[in-house]
């Protein structure tokens, strides 16, 4: 990548020390400003995400306790007595994905394993392309770009690592394969779509039978083993065949959903320690509610919206909304 892609010392990103120490130098909460419509991300599924949608509309996996320890686990946040956290919930809502101290500790630790495997030189400079948009860049690609910068030299500090540039590129005609066809060593990409159910969801980036892998790391889904408890007893298996485990035919298909909780949450955090992928942010749709009309619910559903027009009443005719609406000026 660096003699044929224009970077230098791409390689510290083989190094999980660096990427997880860009992981938790990343303020979150500062990055969503940069543009509109964003919230911060700290895990690889949001709250799109429904387990029994048929039956439980609140039934969204990332709001679930297994989903909850998971991050809580990863992130590394005890709770309970002698802690500042008295539950999983008050220590789940702590979380901001944010320690530059651990971040600046692993930039040290992963400096001085590059060097000892002879991989990189103290005090060199970094620069890595980034995969970054599609189309051209605009004013918001390039703030959030720069402040990715700003965080990576921040945890480097002192660390014997040069200065790090992180170059975004748009006019990509294909980012997510460039990046795992080596044009790229980091790209910048999201999902979207509509909502989903959550256990199929590692078949994306872990089973190449069904699809080409997403945010490919270095690593074969097919070889490498993951062992989970489940219902008590061990249980190992490839990444791909848990992939596919809990839908259609898979053996564990038919477990309830408490314990296919568990394994999925399991699953997500121990990929989520690869750090092949950095969550970031959420995209947000906003919408204004009128004093016109009272919906069927205050809270907004994925599945059911506000309730949907047939449910939704008028508190006005035109004229007295009218007249509302020049007396509130």
């Amino acid at each position: 990548m660096d003699k044929s892609r224009g970077n230098t010392n791409s390689v510290v990103m083989s190094n999980v020390n660096f990427r997880k120490a860009l992981s938790l130098s990343f303020d979150r909460n500062e990055w969503v400003g940069a543009t509109e419509g964003f919230i911060p991300a700290f895990s690889m599924l949001n709250s799109l995400y429904y387990y029994d949608a048929y039956n439980d509309p609140t039934s969204s996996y990332r709001n679930s306790d297994p989903a909850k320890q998971a991050i809580v686990n990863f992130y590394g946040v005890e709770y309970g007595e002698g802690t500042p956290y008295a539950d999983l919930d008050a220590a789940h809502d702590s979380i901001n994905g944010y320690n530059l101290t651990e971040a600046q500790e692993l930039m040290k630790q992963a400096c001085a394993e590059l060097v000892a495997e002879g991989l990189y030189t103290e005090g060199e400079p970094i620069h890595i392309r980034m995969g970054w948009a599609k189309g051209a860049l605009g004013s918001p690609d390039n703030q959030q770009a720069s402040l990715l910068q700003k965080y990576a030299n921040a945890a480097a500090e002192g660390s014997g690592f040069g200065p790090i540039t992180l170059e975004p590129i748009g006019n990509i005609n294909n980012r997510y394969a460039d990046v795992a066809a080596g044009e790229f060593a980091i790209g910048y990409g999201a999902w979207g779509g509509a909502a989903f159910y959550p256990f199929r969801n590692f078949q994306v980036y872990c089973d190449p039978d069904q699809y080409d892998i997403h945010e490919a790391g270095c690593w074969d889904p097919t070889t490498e083993t993951l062992t989970l408890t489940v219902e008590g007893e061990e249980v190992t298996k490839s990444w791909q065949e848990w992939s596919g485990c809990m839908v259609g035919s898979g053996d564990m298909a038919e477990k309830s959903f408490e314990t296919k909780l568990q394994i999925l949450a399991a699953m997500e955090e121990a990929y989520m320690n690869f750090f092949y992928r950095i969550p970031l942010a959420s995209t947000t749709v906003p919408e204004m509610l009128s004093y016109k009309c009272t919906y069927y619910t205050p809270d907004y559903n994925i599945m059911y919206g506000f309730g949907g027009i047939e449910l939704m009443t008028y508190n006005y005719t035109d004229a007295e909304w009218a007249e509302f609406v020049a007396e509130n000026n």
